[in-house]
């Protein structure tokens, strides 16, 4: 029946005059060509959704690793009081960090519920609402952060920065989900920094240390672009005035801030490859090493990132 129809169109084509032809041909040529482009506006729609869906997956993830890092500093810093005999000035940086903590979970719980909401409700008054709660909340570090004896570091004060000048209106409706998770880790970011200066004043005369030492990093971002800069801050998870430890990012030695026992890790993500994926899952190797009575003790972390081309 489709060729009988086909046949029809062709016989009606050709009893057409030579204008009415000319124009019908370029009607159809027309038509063909918007089909073709509507058809790789859609594939382009879903590559891009695959991209943020796999984004939002990544940073979810360490999101999730955040609030655990979170969670062991500040039980930190509970043990270093309950060592230090519950002093009064002790107990009231032990009720400024629970006040982070609090604050840090109701802020992230919004986001949850906005990322949750957002593909059915498109709520740009939300938006709105959260960018100045969001201020609010940095503002509140400023002042849990008075009298720390850390300086402030210059990564955190740039993401307040940012925090402070939230602008949806430069946001696609279509990236706000991933937005919003990114925003997560911002907070969660300057959460830590918060932490590690109460956990500095707590520490500063009592040794302060957790049960278990470790090594665990936090990058700035998880995820960067072939041929962009990733960086990280590479840690103990306790931080002992005797401890004297040296840091290494794959094999190499990095500088060390010893008020924070944190090292900085920066290294250049490589050009991609000819037929190198969308998505490529890497890892670094972090090492720490330091003297423990007379043996030396070296911990060790594999810390993941994702390299993603951008379109």
């Amino acid at each position: 029946m489709v060729a009988g129809v086909g046949k029809l169109l062709i016989v009606h084509i050709l009893s057409m005059s030579r204008p009415e032809r000319i124009f019908t041909g370029l009607l159809v040529a027309a038509l063909a060509g918007a089909g073709w482009v509507y058809y790789r506006a859609q594939a382009r729609q879903v590559a891009t959704l695959a991209r943020l869906a796999a984004l939002e997956t990544c940073l979810a993830a360490s999101n999730q690793q955040r609030a655990q890092v979170a969670s062991r500093s500040f039980s930190g810093i509970k043990l270093s009081v309950t060592r230090n005999h519950n002093q009064a000035n002790d107990k009231w940086v032990l009720r400024q960090a629970q006040r982070i903590q609090l604050n840090t979970q109701l802020l992230t719980d919004t986001l949850h519920q906005l990322q949750q909401h957002w593909p059915a409700t498109g709520n740009a008054m939300a938006l709105a609402r959260l960018s100045v709660r969001v201020r609010q909340y940095v503002d509140s570090l400023e002042v849990f952060e008075t009298g720390s004896y850390l300086a402030n570091s210059t990564e955190a004060e740039q993401t307040k920065k940012r925090l402070r000048k939230l602008d949806w209106e430069q946001v696609p409706a279509l990236t706000v989900p991933t937005a919003l998770v990114r925003l997560e880790a911002q907070v969660r970011q300057v959460a830590a920094d918060a932490l590690d200066k109460q956990a500095v004043k707590v520490g500063s005369g009592c040794g302060f240390c957790f049960e278990r030492i470790g090594a665990y990093a936090v990058p700035t971002a998880e995820v960067v672009a072939p041929g962009e800069l990733y960086e990280a801050r590479l840690m103990l998870s306790a931080s002992a005035s005797s401890l004297r430890p040296t840091m290494y990012a794959n094999g190499r030695e990095i500088p060390l801030n010893y008020q924070t026992y944190q090292g900085l890790v920066s290294f250049r993500v490589p050009p991609a490859l000819a037929n190198q994926p969308d998505t490529l899952r890497a890892q670094w190797h972090g090492q720490a090493r330091y003297r423990n009575g007379l043996t030396d003790t070296l911990l060790e972390a594999d810390v993941p990132y994702y390299i993603i081309k951008r379109r």
